[in-house]
């Protein structure tokens, strides 16, 4: 694991050097709580599963950087997302973990719900309008909390 005191003293050109020679199947980063779009656009790249568990916010160019990595990507601890992130991140093609998110409008729904490669987890939803748990329902990508099974 990459310490998170190391991790805060980088520049972006030190950080795109060491992501161009990491060989990895997993890399988990829980320290990191910024990203570049830079940064995560050479993280897409690489191969293996991505694991972020620091970022709670993230800006729409990071969100269409990550979307372009091939597997399995986490952003579990992204707690809100606008509809154009979720634009961004539905044209992901791989799981999707967005399991801190707890509450989200019918438009985040709506876009997320574009989804259809890899599974979207969405465990962490507590909130939801009917309307926006219609939209996600639909799609059968999409993994709710089974808080929001349908009942006979």
């Amino acid at each position: 694991m990459i310490s998170p005191a190391l991790l805060a003293t980088h520049s972006t050109a030190l950080w795109l050097f060491a992501i161009a020679r990491l060989s990895f199947s997993y890399l988990s980063l829980p320290g990191l709580s910024t990203i570049t779009p830079e940064v995560a656009q050479a993280f897409a790249k690489r191969k293996g599963r991505l694991y972020f568990g620091g970022l709670t916010t993230i800006t729409p160019e990071v969100a269409e950087a990550l979307a372009k990595h091939e597997g399995y990507l986490s952003l579990d601890d992204l707690t809100t997302i606008s509809p154009e992130v979720a634009e961004a991140l539905a044209k992901h093609e791989g799981r999707l973990d967005l399991g801190g998110l707890y509450s989200i409008t019918p438009e985040v729904a709506e876009a997320l719900a574009e989804h259809n490669k890899g599974g979207l987890y969405l465990y962490g939803l507590t909130m939801i309008t009917p309307e926006a748990l219609k939209v996600l329902r639909a799609n059968p990508d999409i993994r709710l909390s089974s808080k929001f099974d349908e009942k006979p």
